[in-house]
C-alpha cells in the first residue's frame, strides 16, 4: 500500500499485477488506467513500492525472477534470482530501503549455483534491478525444496545504516535457511552498502535450530522472521547541561543508540538558568544523539546555558535498549534471540515447545509498553493439538509475553 496516494497494488497466481485505488478514501476501489499488467506467466510475490526513492513497484514470482515495475505499469525489467524448486521469489516478498537505494529477497534454490541464496539488489528507476551482492547459502535449498522467507534487518541497520567503510560501524542482516544437518541463523555484515557474500556469524545451535526432517517438507524450516526493539529499561540522571539548544544527559552506562527516542521525565527548576520553562522543555520524548554509554545528548526547543543546578532528585531517561528476533521451528518450537549476534554458537535467550504444533505462521508482535498484557507476541500453528487450546484437535491462535516466551 501507498498511504500517501492511497493505492493498493497487489499480485495474483496468473502472474498479473493490479493497482487499486482508493483504499482508505471515499469512493468505490477501482483499478487504475492500464492495470492490470501481465508481468509473469507465473504467480507472483507480494509486492512492495519503494514509495520513498524510484516510486516504482518491485514483485518476485514462482519461478525466481524479481521485476522492476513503474508505479503506470511499465515493466522495466527482471533479474533472476532463483528457480522453480522452492518456489522461487514467491511466499515473500522482496523487502525496499529506500534511504539506502537497496532491496532485499532470498530464493530456495538458485539453479545455477546449487544453493538457496540471499540478494541485494539495486532500486533502479530504469531497467531491470541490478544485483549488488549475492550469498549463497545452502545445497539443501536445491534438494530439499525448502521454502525461505525474507531477511530481517536489525534495529542496527534502522540506526546505523549501511554505508560507512567500517563493517562493525553498520547494521545487520539476518537470513534463516535449511542446511544439511541443522536450519541455520545467518547475521550479514555491510561495509559502504554492500552486503557481505559470507556471512559474519551463523548460529546452528543445535536444537534451536531444528533439523531438515520435518514432517511437511516441502516447507520452510524456519517460520518468517520476525524483528523487534523493545524492553524500555530506565536509567536514573545524575547530571544534565545545557548550551544553547542543545541539552547533554549523563547516565550510569545504558544500551540507548542514536536516533532512537527516549523519554526524559522528573527534571525540575533548579539554581542557576535551570528555570522552569527549561525544566519543562527537557521532559517528554526526545530523539538523542549517543556519544557513549553514559552521555547523549538532544535539542531543546528552549535556548539556555545551564552547567548544573537542575533538580534531579528522581530525574530519568527512559527507553527501549534489546533488539529480539523472534520465530518457530518445524521440531514444534518457537525462540527469542538477542541482537545483533555475537557468535556462532550464541544460544536463545528464551524457548517454548509447550506451545507450537510443528511451527509457527509469521509472528506478531504488539507493542512495547509495561502495561499488562502490552508487550506480547502472537501467532498461529501450522498443526493440530490436543493440548495447546482445548481438547479437541484444533489449529490454535497462541499469545505468548516477549520475555520468556510464557
Amino acid at each position: 500500500i501507498n498511504y500517501a496516494d492511497d493505492v493498493l497494488y497487489v499480485g495474483d497466481g496468473g502472474g498479473h499485477l493490479f493497482s487499486v485505488s482508493p483504499v482508505f478514501g471515499a469512493g468505490e476501489p477501482a483499478l487504475g488506467v492500464g492495470f492490470p499488467v501481465a508481468v509473469s506467466e507465473y504467480a507472483l510475490s507480494s509486492p512492495v513500492e519503494d514509495v520513498g526513492g524510484t516510486g516504482n513497484i518491485f514483485v518476485g514470482d514462482s519461478a525466481g525472477n524479481l521485476y522492476n515495475v513503474t508505479s503506470n505499469g511499465t515493466i522495466e525489467g527482471s533479474t533472476t534470482i532463483g528457480s522453480f524448486t522452492a518456489g522461487g521469489i514467491y511466499y515473500d516478498g522482496p523487502i525496499v530501503d529506500s534511504t539506502d537505494g537497496v532491496g532485499y529477497a532470498v530464493a530456495g534454490c538458485n539453479s545455477t549455483s546449487g544453493e538457496s541464496e540471499a540478494a541485494q539488489f539495486l532500486l533502479a528507476a530504469t531497467g531491470s534491478p541490478g544485483l549488488i551482492a549475492t550469498a549463497d547459502l545452502s545445497a539443501v535449498g536445491c534438494s530439499g525444496n525448502y521454502v525461505m522467507f525474507d531477511p530481517a534487518p536489525d534495529n542496527n541497520y534502522y540506526t546505523k545504516g549501511i554505508s560507512t567503510s567500517s563493517a562493525g560501524d553498520n547494521g545487520e542482516l539476518l537470513v534463516a535457511y535449511g542446511n544439511s544437518t541443522n536450519s541455520d541463523l545467518a547475521q550479514f555484515q555491510f561495509t559502504s552498502g554492500v552486503m557481505s557474500t559470507t556471512a559474519e556469524y551463523t548460529d546452528t545451535d543445535g536444537g534451536a535450530s531444528g533439523t531438515n526432517s520435518g514432517i511437511f517438507a516441502p516447507k520452510a524450516i524456519f517460520s518468517p522472521l520476525t524483528e523487534f526493539y523493545g524492553d524500555d529499561q530506565a536509567y536514573g540522571i545524575s547530571s544534565i547541561t545545557q548550551s544553547g539548544n542543545s541539552v547533554t544527559v549523563t547516565t550510569a552506562s545504558n544500551l540507548f543508540v542514536s536516533n532512537q527516542v527516549v523519554v526524559i521525565s522528573n527534571v525540575a527548576a533548579g539554581t542557576g538558568n535551570c528555570s522552569s520553562a527549561a525544566a519543562a522543555a527537557m521532559n517528554g520524548e526526545q530523539t538523542v544523539t549517543v556519544t557513549n554509554d553514559t552521555t547523549f545528548s538532544f535539542t531543546s526547543p528552549v535556548s539556555a546555558t545551564i552547567s548544573s543546578g537542575c533538580t534531579l532528585t528522581s530525574a530519568q531517561a527512559t527507553g527501549p535498549t534489546q533488539d529480539y528476533l523472534f520465530f518457530g521451528t518445524f521440531e514444534s518450537e518457537v525462540y527469542t534471540f538477542d541482537l545483533p549476534l555475537t557468535g556462532d554458537a550464541q544460544t536463545a535467550a528464551a524457548t517454548n515447545t509447550t506451545s507450537v504444533a510443528y511451527s509457527t505462521s509469521g509472528i506478531i508482535v504488539d507493542n512495547d509498553s509495561s502495561d499488562g498484557q502490552a508487550s506480547s507476541i502472537y501467532f498461529g500453528t501450522l498443526g493440530e493439538s490436543t493440548s495447546i487450546c482445548g481438547s479437541a484437535e484444533a489449529f490454535c491462535a497462541v499469545k505468548l509475553t516477549q520475555s520468556g516466551l510464557n
